[in-house]
């Protein structure tokens, strides 16, 4: 059979939409084309799948080829094609039945040895898993801070269970010192524990954002960004956009240390995602939809000195 169908999966954002790769070997001098709108590290893979194919003692067939990945319209990047691209070759070529990839999706790059280097971002192929023995991640939640150990603070411990119990934003003013970043970390807490879909929506952000595997899961997150943190770097952005802290927040809480000290552009970008819970962010070849679904705490001081009406008369600034 001179054509082989395998299938595989892109990346958009947090989604993976389907990618169908198509090989097809045809009389001629020998060749290799990729087309389906590749970039560099696709395309780069001509070479790495050549050398693999070889040194995995297959025969490399002297044809024509010409590798497809639809849709079309559809930008892939990366070098998970790479076990596709070399499947579909050897299927097209008759070394491996065809029939046995239509069940399955395949997503790996390959090194030249022809040993598989990564899987799905974060699964290195230094501890390769057996076979059909995968038991996904595993549950492994570690204790949130205790609200119990927060000591005195009764009125601003009751605006927490408020906040938990009714998905409400809060904003902590005091002075210096009086444990408005403790009470603020106790928050995810008292939140309800995730269930399965909004479990796995956490861990398909921390997959896209991070390359490090997850180490505790589930978990709701608790971002705490810089008051000297950018626009992009709060909402997501690049020229291949990534999330930012309030996707990372997603599902969490994300806290605003010394809300006067953020820039005010930046706390404006805030309003779009409080309101839908997703944020959209658009560049001249694709547009990518973030979760953002998530509690805002905010801190500040009631002044400069951070004393005022202070019954010592401690202000400073008056």
């Amino acid at each position: 059979m001179s054509l082989a169908i395998v299938h595989s999966r892109a990346q958009v954002g947090v989604e993976a939409p389907a990618v169908t790769v198509e090989a097809h070997l045809a009389n001629g001098l020998p060749s290799l084309t990729l087309v389906g709108l590749p970039e560099t590290a696709v395309k780069e893979s001509k070479d790495r799948v050549r050398s693999a194919i070889l040194n995995a003692a297959f025969e490399f067939p002297s044809k024509r080829i010409t590798l497809n990945l639809a849709p079309a319209d559809l930008p892939k990047d990366g070098g998970r094609f790479d076990l596709a691209i070399a499947l579909g070759i050897l299927a097209a070529s008759g070394q491996v039945p065809a029939q046995s990839l239509d069940e399955y999706e395949c997503l790996g790059e390959l090194a030249l040895s022809g040993h598989l280097l990564q899987i799905a971002a974060h699964l290195n192929g230094s501890a390769p898993l057996d076979a059909y023995l995968a038991q996904g991640l595993l549950r492994q939640s570690r204790p949130y801070p205790d609200l119990a150990e927060v000591q005195g603070q009764l009125a601003a411990k009751r605006a927490l269970l408020v906040a938990a119990a009714g998905s409400h934003n809060l904003l902590l003013s005091g002075p210096p010192g009086t444990g408005k970043t403790l009470l603020a970390s106790r928050l995810p807490g008292l939140l309800p524990p995730l269930d399965e879909s909004e479990a796995l929506q956490v861990a398909a952000i921390h997959s896209v954002a991070s390359h490090a595997p997850l180490q505790h899961w589930p978990q709701r997150p608790f971002r705490t960004p810089h008051h000297s943190a950018s626009g992009p770097a709060l909402v997501g952005g690049g020229s291949r956009p990534q999330p930012g802290e309030i996707t990372l927040a997603h599902m969490g809480v994300l806290f605003l240390d010394e809300l006067p000290e953020f820039d005010r552009k930046v706390l404006e970008v805030l309003r779009e995602p409080l309101e839908s819970g997703h944020i959209v962010i658009a560049r001249a070849r694709d547009k990518v939809r973030f979760p953002a679904r998530f509690q805002l705490v905010a801190a500040m001081n009631p002044c400069p000195c951070g004393y005022l009406g202070d019954p010592s008369n401690r202000c400073r600034c008056t």
